[in-house]
């Protein structure tokens, strides 16, 4: 039987995608599960991968060109079996916006207002048996959508690498551009990336090689007056810890889907930090959680529609909390350039968007903090503490496998924001994150 392949709608906003490469050609053997084509979105560029046995039999568009979603972009068929592409068309592409009504919904919490549609994240074993183009096109052959970076050789051309490669690749801090492949055609495999050393080393040395000892600080004088920026500081936390009922909430959330979409970022000259895509988490996350967005007054909440994000930075004065002001009007790329535009203000003694805040993350993983709890920065409601990746074993079926770990820690004052609030919030930042979602 002829199974049709369709350009997948990868997201609710996909329109149309461009066949970057196709990995296979006319009278190739596909096996399930096999790499098909890889196409480029306006967010990303995606491998979509087989579910169907057979050979391909056709190839209705070419690379290079952009096609609308859920057309027959070519088609899997038996050896000796006659294919009409016409009345595979009329049986199985369908308008774009009739896909909506088919798609499955996020297993995210209901939102408090406005919520944005989010598709479920599949499992590893989902991702082999389903997908958006067969829940809109019937006996249609599945596909999945693997978002993975698109690594580049310095001549322009991308890396021909699996998605499991890519992904093993950017756990183990591998540039898989130095790798031969030993696949077809000189494709990059798991076992190529498994062979390869890490920077030169392997297991403890590796591991100690990236270890950095802090430089040495100044003695301070013997005695400092707790007056200026110091005594504003001390004073605003004692309030804070003394007034404020707070409470803590941890979850620990799987970044490898954000780590793959951060080296995709970066293949494309789009520099964010691990900061900046937990700082766009939390400016989604609110939207859909305005519980949380709020400033505590005497006798009264506050809840201002715009996110005013800070950033807690330290210096050798003390710390300050530099803020964007509306983010949520910024996309990542954007988000990411204001926050770095206000944190080097701060630095620099030019405090920008202090006292305007409703929400604040502190994040010491670049020093290797696992885990800690913030005190809330008043008259805001709650803080986010980000801890560092480490790796950590994560039960897959009947075993076990290492994946990147982020824990975070949000603290709440209990006036304004209960504990299934706080769960809720949460549960929001790691479907996010784990999914790339940003």
């Amino acid at each position: 039987m002829a199974h049709p392949i369709l350009m997948p709608k990868a997201g609710q906003s996909m329109t149309e995608g461009k066949i970057v490469t196709w990995l296979k050609k006319e009278g190739d053997p596909v096996e399930r599960g096999a790499p098909l084509l890889e196409i480029e979105t306006d967010k990303a560029n995606l491998d979509v991968e087989a579910t169907e046995e057979g050979i391909l039999r056709l190839i209705a568009h070419q690379e290079g060109e952009t096609v609308p979603v859920l057309t027959v972009i070519g088609v899997i068929g038996e050896p000796d079996e006659e294919i009409d592409l016409d009345t595979l068309r009329s049986q199985h592409e369908k308008p774009a916006e009739e896909s909506n009504e088919t798609e499955e919904k996020a297993p995210a919490p209901a939102p408090a207002e406005k919520p944005r549609p989010l598709k479920a994240a599949k499992t590893e074993g989902e991702k082999k048996s389903s997908s958006p183009q067969a829940a809109a096109a019937g006996d249609a052959a599945s596909v999945t959508i693997v978002r993975q970076p698109a690594p580049r050789l310095d001549d322009g051309r991308r890396v021909a690498a699996s998605p499991l490669a890519r992904r093993l690749a950017s756990e183990r801090g591998v540039d898989i551009r130095s790798l031969e492949g030993s696949g077809p055609g000189g494709r990059i495999l798991k076992r190529d990336v498994e062979q390869a050393p890490t920077n030169g080393q392997t297991g403890g040395a590796a591991a100690a090689a990236q270890l950095t000892y802090p430089e040495p600080v100044e003695r301070p004088p013997a005695k400092v007056a707790l007056d200026g920026m110091r005594g504003a500081i001390a004073r605003a936390l004692q309030h804070s810890k003394s007034t404020i009922p707070h409470f803590y909430t941890t979850i620990a959330i799987d970044i490898s889907e954000t780590l793959a979409l951060k080296t995709s970022l970066a293949s494309d000259g789009i520099r964010v930090t691990i900061n900046d895509l937990v700082l766009r988490a939390c400016v989604l996350a609110l939207t859909d959680e305005p519980g949380v967005n709020c400033r505590v007054a005497e006798d009264h909440i506050e809840y201002p529609e715009d996110s005013n994000l800070g950033s807690a930075v330290g210096n050798d004065d003390g710390l300050v909390v530099p803020g964007v002001l509306g983010a949520q009007a910024h996309d990542l790329e954007t988000l990411a350039t204001e926050t770095g535009k206000v944190i080097e203000q701060a630095r620099a003694g030019k405090l920008t968007g202090s006292g305007q805040g409703t929400f604040t993350i502190s994040n010491l993983g670049m020093f290797g903090i696992e885990s800690f709890t913030a005190i809330i920065n008043p008259p805001e409601a709650a803080i986010l503490a980000v801890g560092g990746i480490h790796q950590e074993a994560v039960p897959i079926g009947d075993g076990f496998v290492s994946r990147p770990i982020l824990r975070v820690t949000l603290s709440c004052d209990h006036r304004a924001i209960d504990g299934f609030i706080a769960a809720r919030f949460l549960s929001r930042i790691r479907f996010l994150l784990q999914t790339a979602r940003l």
